[in-house]
């Protein structure tokens, strides 16, 4: 935290980034409570209510939605990117260009996604060996679907600008408040008996008030703070004009590597499999969400220090958020390791679980991958947006072509095992590249394999394996007591293992100075 701190120069003036970055990665993880809570509660509901058919259907569309998604081209994080490293150097005009230009090209994307997705609308469900009535519900749920997501588009430009001056309380506060609104509105609808349609409607009833209330904020502090004229200009445009290739291929990287799993799944083999799969790695989701909120979270900061080119502090500060993910992330997908099997017979039933071997593999093959996307997001933070974006396409397409193949050879356990594989080859271009750019060297894989920090990383994962193979629990109150005593297990490996991590970590509550000693 001294080090994000330490983010930019002449910091009595500039931002308070670490309290930006808490704000942020806080009211993030309160909205993934709000989320995992109502697919905790309404998952069973949804069962029920609409039917695995139906709603494996319907997680099959989403899937297509988030390929259509590609269309935003990236350019919400190029906009935060741009705006932060111009915030920095006090070019007010440069932030507000860049802000109307980038809002301008993201409403026009909103309308293209739009209509493509009503398009579409008319054969999306025929894919889907539905009935005919069941296919106009999906066609009309997957539409308004569509209107929420392209409203999420065009509101990632519009609190960009917040993002970027690093004033995120307010926008926190109010997608706290609308997700609250959406959940309650998804499950008055459920229970009134509108099926399918009370997920869209759900999604509006969240996404409507949040956009319209960054908008009224993003006005205040054009006014207030940025004081510059609104303008689309030339050299803006040519910027984004120079970018887009680049940017478009990450943004179709980013959709393939989300999003194909499910619809590959209806499409090669059936939409009860899409259920299955999808239950057995719910789990895994809610990690990837909370690990997914530190990029998030640090990116402009990280932003304004690369902007001023302080590489000393932008390495110290990778090199502490890398630790924290590291112990974070070996203590999630541990828990999922260990309570899986356990959490999906007791939450929806037996035969929903896809086995231990998809669990383990899922767990492994995200552990690497979310590593590799908050690497590739700090690694265009530093300006090298053409270069990151490129990269992370290529092994997109090189996943998808493995996920297809594998997936006819070995059934769903081939969609982990090729995100494994391109996500390891993945990592280390990733880290010689971002060594290169902040001006040092990495080590090689067998040294820090071999690292007493790495080895508690690992035997977190390998106990959590065993404890997910050989123990099943029956009853709540015995998977509560089994994830306690996990927990407690993983933290004390962790903080023996890694006296970095303990220094991280007391230095982030009590400060740098004063430094634990365990014997």
């Amino acid at each position: 935290m001294d080090d994000m701190k330490s983010i930019g120069v002449d910091k009595e003036k500039s931002p308070n980034r670490s309290s930006a970055a808490m704000i942020s990665l806080l009211g993030g993880y309160v909205i993934l409570v709000i989320t995992v809570v109502q697919g905790l509660v309404l998952m069973p509901l949804y069962l029920n209510y609409i039917g695995a058919g139906l709603y494996g259907a319907w997680l099959a569309s989403g899937g297509i939605l988030g390929w259509l998604s590609m269309l935003d081209m990236g350019l919400a994080s190029f906009m935060i990117q741009r705006m932060a490293v111009a915030y920095r150097r006090k070019e007010h005009s440069l932030v507000s260009a860049y802000f109307f230009t980038g809002l301008f090209l993201l409403s026009m994307l909103m309308i293209i996604f739009v209509v493509v997705a009503g398009i579409l609308s008319l054969f999306v469900p025929s894919w889907m060996g539905l009935s005919q009535q069941e296919s106009a519900t999906l066609a009309g749920c997957f539409v308004l679907a569509a209107v929420a997501t392209s409203l999420s588009i065009l509101n990632s430009g519009i609190s960009g600008l917040s993002e970027a001056l690093q004033l995120q309380l307010f926008t926190t506060v109010v997608t706290v408040i609308a997700a609250l609104c959406g959940l309650g509105v998804t499950l008055y609808e459920l229970l009134s008996g509108r099926g399918l349609w009370a997920i869209p409607f759900g999604l509006l009833a969240r996404i409507i008030p949040i956009t319209l209330a960054n908008t009224g904020y993003s006005i205040y502090l054009l006014k207030n703070d940025i004081k510059a004229p609104l303008r689309i200009t030339r050299e803006q445009l040519r910027d984004i004009a120079s970018n887009s290739p680049a940017l478009m291929f990450a943004s179709v990287g980013n959709a393939i590597v989300g999003q194909s799993e499910p619809a590959m799944i209806a499409l090669l083999a059936n939409t009860e499999l899409v259920t299955v799969y999808v239950l057995t790695r719910r789990a895994a989701d809610i990690v990837k969400m909370l690990l997914d909120r530190i990029g998030g979270a640090v990116y402009p900061g990280f932003s304004h220090l690369c902007g001023v080119n302080d590489k000393e502090s932008a390495l110290r500060t990778l090199s502490k958020i890398l630790q924290l993910y590291s112990a974070m992330a070996s203590l999630l997908f541990g828990s999922y390791l260990a309570l899986n099997h356990s959490f999906v017979n007791m939450w929806v039933g037996r035969e929903q679980y896809g086995g231990n071997t998809l669990t383990i593999l899922i767990a492994f093959s995200l552990f690497i991958s979310i590593r590799n996307g908050l690497v590739g997001y700090l690694y265009r933070a530093t300006g090298e947006i053409a270069k990151g974006s490129v990269l992370i396409t290529v092994e997109s397409i090189v996943r998808l072509g493995l996920m297809v193949v594998l997936l006819r050879q070995f059934g769903l356990i081939g969609l982990p095992i090729a995100m494994l594989l391109s996500a390891l080859v993945l990592k280390e271009i990733l880290g010689r590249w971002m060594a290169r750019q902040l001006g040092t060297t990495v080590k090689s894989p067998l040294s820090t394999m071999l690292g007493l920090s790495n080895f508690g990383y690992l035997l977190v994962l390998i106990v959590g394996m065993a404890v997910g193979i050989f123990v099943t629990a029956s009853t709540w109150f015995y998977f509560i007591g089994l994830g306690t005593g996990y927990l407690l297990f993983s933290i004390g490996i962790l903080l023996f293992t890694n006296p970095g991590l303990r220094e991280t970590l007391w230095g982030l509550f009590f400060g740098p100075r004063t430094r634990p000693k365990m014997l």
